[in-house]
């Protein structure tokens, strides 16, 4: 939670702690995936605080981000592994 509480913003890490304990790095890699995929999709790398925008809810697999026109989808692939559009 150190790196996420770091990074992320106020709304992801309130989505982590909810989270269990047995699901939660599951949740955070997903998070920084996506987190990946949009600072790559804008072409500014970490130009962009990681803490300014949200890609982790509780609403669903997708992400919007607002203000864009962007949709984040994580990708299922296997056990250790993540990706994200």
């Amino acid at each position: 939670m150190q790196i996420a509480e770091g990074y992320f913003s106020a709304a992801e890490v309130a989505v982590l702690r909810q989270t269990s304990p047995s699901e939660r790095i599951e949740a955070f890699y997903s998070c920084w995936t996506r987190k990946e995929a949009y600072l790559k999709a804008r072409g500014q790398g970490l130009m962009i605080a990681l803490s300014s925008f949200t890609v982790l809810s509780t609403s669903g697999p997708e992400s919007c981000i607002p203000k864009t026109a962007m949709l984040i989808c994580g990708i299922s692939m296997t056990f250790r592994h993540r990706a994200a559009t």
